[in-house]
This record gives structure tokens, sequence and C-alpha cells, in this order.
């Protein structure tokens, strides 16, 4: 019987994944499920759909494709409008990396 996975790791796309399975250790590798998108809405669309759907810890990777702090505080607010709903809310982050 598989193992279950502790969470699901959303990406834009196949580059991110690989680019985060080298940069991880191996243990958080083998306990989450990577799931590639096509692009930014995709990827919100598939976080959202698995928030409501499992009992999962949900992170998602997003690129900004901007350097303007006002463009990235838009694009976080988005998300966190898009996640209001969505069972874990109360435990929800936010977070930009630069």
């Amino acid at each position: 019987m598989e193992e279950k996975k502790i969470c699901y790791v959303i990406t834009e796309g196949e580059f991110d994944i690989e680019i985060l399975k080298k940069a991880l250790p191996n243990e958080i590798i083998e306990n989450c499920h990577f799931v590639a998108s096509m692009g930014y809405s995709s990827a919100l669309s598939k976080a959202k759909s698995l928030a409501l759907r499992l009992k999962r810890k949900i992170l998602l990777i997003l690129d900004s494709d901007t350097k303007s702090l006002v463009e990235s505080e838009y694009k976080k607010e988005r998300i966190d409008f898009v996640f209001k709903n969505c069972y874990y809310s109360a435990k929800k982050r936010t977070c930009t990396i630069k």
C-alpha cells in the first residue's frame, strides 16, 4: 500500500519542480506530491481544487514575474482572496521571497 504524502507542492511548470527537487532534501521530496501546472492561473486553480478536496497541506510555488513591490503585493492579495474559503484558511501563509 502506498504511503500518504504529507503535502502537495504545486508549481507553474515542470522546470520549477526540477529546481525544487535539486534544492530540497530527499526526506522532503519523498513526502511531497509534486504537481506541475501550465502557468500562474493554472497553478492557482489546481491548488484551490486540491485544497477543497483533500485534507493535505498545499504548498503553492509561484514566480512573481515582476520586480515591482506593488505588483507582488497585488498577487499576494489575489492568492489570499482565492483561498479565503478553503478549509485551512486560518493556517495559510503567503510570503514573498526576494
